[in-house]
């Protein structure tokens, strides 16, 4: 998918840097008040991240590095942004962590993220009857058997069963991701 995205955005499409930033956009922020960084300064760090890739986007040549070059250039930017920040005094850190990410606890987040990309492809792939039962099931929202029943036109003593095999599609599509 970085592949493609990162075709059109060097081809000037703008639906593409759409997509690249809503694709990469929420590590940024994470990054950035992982840092200790306010709201207002994460999405400085976003700006400012995406401003650089456009700048750099030639010199990335192996998609699969896209992610890591952003979360480099975003924990890099967090880190000087909040050195600024506390030298001029306008401290708008976030008083929840003010220390910068470790190497290793990005890598935790980079693949946090992977997976949830790789869920939602799976999603996709195992068929909307399955995908609609199980997004009811373990979605934001708990809804109950008889609600599901209801909305899916399923017997409520099939709901188990049939969730057991959508699961299990779940689990191929995921592992052939």
């Amino acid at each position: 998918m970085d592949r493609d995205l990162l075709e059109r955005c060097r081809a000037g499409d703008e639906e593409a840097w759409e997509a690249l930033l809503d694709r990469h956009g929420g590590l940024v922020l994470y990054l950035a008040r992982h840092a200790g960084l306010g709201p207002a300064d994460a999405e400085e760090v976003l700006q400012e991240t995406f401003l650089a890739l456009v700048t750099h986007l030639d010199s990335i040549q192996e998609p699969k590095a896209l992610k890591g070059w952003i979360a480099t250039t975003a924990r890099r930017m967090a880190v000087r942004l909040g050195k600024k920040r506390r030298t001029e005094g306008t401290n708008s850190l976030d008083e929840r962590r003010d220390e910068p990410l470790v190497e290793e606890e990005v890598e935790d987040v980079l693949v946090q993220i992977e997976n949830r990309e790789h869920l939602a492809e799976a999603l996709e792939v195992i068929g909307e009857r399955c995908r609609r039962l199980l997004l009811l099931l373990y979605g934001p929202e708990k809804t109950s058997y008889e609600e599901i029943s209801r909305t899916l036109g399923l017997a409520m003593g099939s709901i188990g069963p049939t969730r057991g095999r959508c699961m299990e599609k779940l689990r191929r599509a995921f592992r052939k991701r």
